[in-house]
């Protein structure tokens, strides 16, 4: 199993969603890992990758990042 090599580009919306394109996503596995990790993030409510169009889709609860760090905003 292999890891993606890069996010390469980040867009977000007025609803606090971000696309974003991944490089190196080559299997289901990859996916399922790129989903769990960020949806482990404090302030994400959901993370969708897509094998097939190599972007990730990040919804985050603004204000509910980690303390210290820069919060989604």
């Amino acid at each position: 199993m292999s890891t993606p090599d890069a996010v390469t580009g980040t867009a977000w919306s007025a609803r606090r969603e971000a696309l974003l394109a991944v490089e190196g996503i080559h299997c289901a596995s990859c996916v399922q890992l790129i989903e769990m990790s960020v949806s482990g993030l404090p302030g994400v409510v959901s993370a969708d990758a897509g094998l097939a169009t190599h972007r990730l889709r990040v919804r985050v609860q603004p204000g509910k990042g980690a303390p210290g760090s820069n919060k989604v905003e």
